[in-house]
């Protein structure tokens, strides 16, 4: 989605100073496991949830795919029984720990 499709469907401003000549071209196709391992990596380093429409803009994808993207790695996480879970929260996605291992993981942050 372009920086004007983002503008005009969500409010996002596009930003100042040319800006946007600075940031890094790429097809996040191209990256080895594609869309679905591209916001895997995003999401294993944000503090806190981070919104479709901000994983969108940096990944330049549209809203719609990343939303599915992300409701596909919900629903396999929790399929694989995955220590980890994701989660919509707070008007955002992040990853977190499973509540069934909450035994271990207070067990090592204690």
């Amino acid at each position: 989605m372009s920086e004007l499709e983002l503008e005009r469907d969500h409010g996002i401003e596009a930003p100042a100073g040319g800006a946007a000549d600075e940031q890094f071209a790429f097809d996040v196709n191209d990256f080895p496991g594609g869309a679905r391992s591209a916001i895997e990596a995003v999401l294993m380093v944000v503090d806190e949830p981070i919104t479709e429409i901000s994983l969108a803009s940096a990944l330049e994808l549209p809203v719609d795919d990343v939303r599915g993207h992300l409701t596909e790695l919900e629903a396999e996480y929790a399929a694989q029984q995955r220590g980890f879970t994701l989660r919509s929260v707070a008007g955002g996605w992040r990853i977190y720990s499973r509540s069934d291992y909450a035994p271990v993981v207070e067990k090592f942050l204690l």
